[in-house]
């Protein structure tokens, strides 16, 4: 098995301009803040996620659907991406209902020379993991925003693994065939075949192949 994720879905959650709002600290509590303000009025629909979704519970979703997804392998990955993933693998560590070590440890490695308009969050997320609370307004926000999430079980989110040996000769056979196919029965028949193959490459964006899974 890979030891990462394909760039092209875990990138599926370091989406504008949620990760923005969040890495500063001001603009942070402040969208916390507007967030659970949305929430509230609307959260007799958190439990019933999977049959009910409401539109003015986006943002929500987005979050917990990052939580569902998260184990060491994407945290790592946030982490190993940039300023952007950091601060997206701290927020979630801030909100998730299921922390694990993992996440301590992986946080505890950043160098703060690498976010340093952003480490505070790490700081944050590190206290949470370490249930060394402070009795400030975000510490409050973020504790309602991990209540609402454990409203709903976890949800299975698909992430294609990163290229393996495998992969790379299941694509070379693919793309074989489909060269054979095109020259022994035209452009309708390659046509579909690889219709009825497209979940075998990373060629597809990530909700095609959601879509084809």
């Amino acid at each position: 098995m890979s030891e990462k994720y394909n760039y092209v879905d875990f990138k599926e959650f370091l989406v504008f301009p949620y990760y923005l709002k969040i890495g500063k600290k001001q603009s942070a509590e402040n969208w916390l803040a507007r967030q659970l303000q949305i929430t509230k009025p609307y959260s007799k629909y958190i439990p019933r996620y999977h049959s009910v979704k409401c539109e003015h519970l986006e943002s929500f979703y987005f979050c917990f659907k990052s939580v569902s997804a998260v184990d060491e392998k994407l945290f790592q990955d946030f982490i190993q991406y940039g300023w952007g993933g950091i601060v997206w693998a701290a927020w979630i560590s801030c909100i998730t209902p299921y922390p694990d070590l993992y996440m301590t440890k992986l946080l505890k490695n950043i160098n703060p020379a690498r976010v340093p308009h952003n480490y505070w969050l790490v700081e944050v997320a590190l206290n949470i993991l370490d249930d060394d609370y402070e009795s400030k307004v975000i510490y409050k926000s973020m504790e309602q925003f991990r209540d609402y999430i454990s409203m709903i079980p976890l949800i299975k989110v698909p992430l294609r693994p990163w290229y393996t040996p495998a992969y790379i000769e299941q694509r070379r056979e693919l793309q074989s065939q489909l060269k054979n196919i095109y020259q022994s029965k035209g452009t309708e028949a390659a046509l579909k075949y690889f219709q009825r193959h497209k979940n075998l490459t990373y060629d597809v964006d990530y909700g095609t192949w959601v879509r084809n899974s």
